[in-house]
């Protein structure tokens, strides 16, 4: 029987844009704050991290209103290339999980 090989803890890929998370999958985390305190200590140098609620956009699973993070790629949080967006996630505190849609 084979064992599956371990999960390696380093840095972030290059795939994830340098960010902790991959797109698309969702992960529990307990408050807001938790995650962004998470994507500051994750986020590339000199990026800022922005939390927008969203009133129109409401959480599949229980129809609550949601949070959108976004990580910039400048400290002034001015998007002057479409290649400075670095992430974007959205938080449901309802169902304490977030997910990385960028």
């Amino acid at each position: 029987m084979m064992k599956a090989a371990p999960k390696k803890k380093g840095p972030a890929s290059k795939m994830n844009n340098g960010m902790a998370h991959p797109p698309f999958q969702e992960f529990q985390v307990k408050t807001l704050d938790e995650l962004v305190t998470e994507l500051e200590k994750s986020k590339p140098a000199g990026s800022l991290v922005e939390v927008t609620p969203i009133e129109e956009m409401h959480h599949t699973s229980c129809m609550q209103e949601m949070s959108t993070v976004v990580v910039h790629g400048d400290e002034t949080g001015l998007l002057q290339r479409p290649d400075e967006l670095v992430a974007v996630y959205q938080y449901c505190a309802a169902c304490k999980s977030a997910v990385r849609i960028l």
